[in-house]
């Protein structure tokens, strides 16, 4: 099944203030299985303790530095769902030339398989990065004109992405291009995400709870497609309202399905708007629109000591803090150092060249003792 198109605009923003709340970039140490898995995305890098060399034509090369990683990590869920614009457009310039492209998009025209077939919410989205200045965030075109012919452009993905990142243009077009490879390689995407989130100081904060769980669940859904989470969604008795329940936990009619677009009556209840405006993602044909009104086993509302209950326990690499009534959701260790993998052989090594006294019995106790502060597995 197809991802449902995302608002890229209402995306972009939101990575993008996210982004200008992390000041500290650390570097990244390289271990072998990192090497291993930036070779599968380009196998013309020479990978550095915590640089990557990449040739260019004409004999040239760049630096890319490891921090360049956090930034793709960051911005992971944004350069995914623009990637999914991106196959689209990339399916119908297959099947015609730039200008007729062109005219088409400009005259929002369905009348294409690979347009007809997109989900409601999609077919509203599609033509808006591409015909849109705001929407794209004053983004470069798809297209430019050449001898008086459009033609399309090879920095597109490259150019939207670094509205985001606050880097120089110097440097930006090489990010760009190294982001634009990580999404064409999805399982090393994931794999450095997995494994470099606990650099960054939060992955998402809010002094609103309800945006606040919005964006967790949208992360989450990016992060795993909720493959933990689902299990535990469980209907109402009303037809078309689903809670969360586990254990002794409930988030009650925290979801409501629908298999087209709500419109602003169907968000009322009284005067009140009850979800929010976009929904959250589209799974087996239905829409699934968040609550902005939910409530625990308690009947509490917005209660986040639940949510957080039930994300921890099901998601226990992430947790949710409270600091000066903002609260935020950061993957564990925040920004501690990455645990570097203990090369038991080339200890005992280095210790016997240092013509120190010792005995293997002394070497495992202190091995022992030091795996044990550092927690790690022995």
């Amino acid at each position: 099944e197809e991802e449902m198109l995302s608002n890229l605009k209402m995306l972009g923003e939101k990575i993008k203030q996210r982004i200008g709340d992390i000041n500290s970039w650390p570097e990244i140490e390289f271990n072998d299985s990192d090497i291993k898995e930036l070779l599968k995305i380009d196998n013309s890098y020479e990978i550095y303790r915590s640089s990557i060399l990449k040739k260019i034509s004409g004999g040239n090369h760049c630096i890319i530095p490891s921090q360049y990683l956090l930034y793709a990590i960051v911005i992971k869920e944004f350069a995914m769902a623009l990637k999914d614009y991106i196959n689209i457009f990339n399916l119908l310039k297959e099947k015609m030339n730039s200008s007729e492209l062109y005219d088409m998009i400009h005259a929002n025209n369905f009348n294409s398989e690979f347009i007809n077939h997109l989900d409601e919410f999609s077919k509203k989205n599609f033509f808006k990065p591409f015909n849109d200045e705001e929407f794209r965030l004053k983004a470069k075109s798809i297209f430019n004109k050449k001898d008086n012919e459009w033609i399309t452009r090879g920095d597109f993905f490259e150019s939207f992405v670094l509205k985001l990142i606050n880097v120089p243009d110097a440097s930006s077009g090489i990010l760009g291009d190294f982001i634009h490879l990580l999404t064409i390689h999805e399982e090393q995407y994931k794999y450095f995400e997995k494994k470099y989130l606990k650099l960054l100081p939060s992955i998402c904060k809010s002094n609103v709870i309800k945006d606040f769980i919005k964006n967790i669940i949208e992360f989450l859904k990016q992060y795993d497609d909720l493959e933990k989470l689902k299990p535990f969604i469980i209907q109402n008795d009303v037809e078309r309202l689903f809670s969360v329940k586990m254990d002794v936990h409930s988030l009650t009619s925290i979801f409501r399905l629908s298999k087209t677009l709500l419109t602003e009556k169907d968000m009322l209840q009284g005067d009140k708007v009850r979800y929010f405006e976009d929904p959250l993602f589209l799974d087996n044909d239905y829409y699934y629109y968040l609550s902005t009104e939910w409530t625990n086993e308690k009947q509490s509302r917005l209660d986040l000591q639940t949510f957080k209950a039930i994300l921890e326990k099901l998601y226990p690499e992430f947790i949710i803090e409270t600091n000066n009534g903002t609260f935020i959701f950061k993957s564990c260790g925040g920004r501690s150092v990455i645990k570097k993998e203990f090369n038991n052989v080339e200890f005992t090594r280095e210790l016997e060249l240092s013509n120190l006294k010792y005995s293997p019995e002394i070497t495992k106790c202190l091995l022992s003792s030091l795996l044990t502060k550092l927690n790690f597995p022995r």
